[in-house]
């Protein structure tokens, strides 16, 4: 029996290199899920549910459960997306999102440190404490 690999190349290894021009074409988003005002700028948010199939096959490989702008410049700003295929878990990405969104926009943390020092950290808060989403989502300017 011969052993057989299978790498993958990864096309876009940075999402500022992803085919974002396949979105002129396409809307992958699919409906609102929750809206809201950001707590510094006070401007209108929206989280939109996202076809995170098609943007995996179109847009970006690495595309997982949700987005913001501070890290996909293709997404407009004071805009989140959330897979639609993931709505039992909108609320913990929604939270992961807004945190990591803040902690780059206002703290000016890189990607990595915002997502692993703050935006997981806050998602394992209330996936332990489900019971504080609602609070969690209201600091974080959302009207739920």
């Amino acid at each position: 029996m011969t052993n057989l690999t299978l790498t993958v190349a990864q096309i876009a290894i940075d999402p500022k290199n992803a085919n974002f021009a396949a979105l002129k074409d396409h809307d992958p988003r699919q409906g609102i899920y929750a809206t809201g005002t950001d707590r510094v700028t006070h401007k209108p948010m929206t989280a939109y549910l996202v076809d995170g199939f098609w943007l995996r096959n179109n847009v970006w490989l690495d595309w997982v459960e949700g987005g913001n702008h501070q890290r996909y410049e293709w997404i407009d700003d004071e805009t989140f997306w959330i897979e639609s295929n993931d709505v039992n878990e909108a609320d913990y990405i929604l939270i992961h999102e807004t945190t990591e969104f803040y902690s780059m926009r206002d703290d000016g943390l890189s990607y990595d440190a915002a997502h692993s020092k703050h935006a997981n950290v806050a998602e394992y808060e209330a996936r332990q404490h489900p019971e504080k989403c609602v609070e969690m989502l209201r600091a974080l300017g959302w009207q739920v």
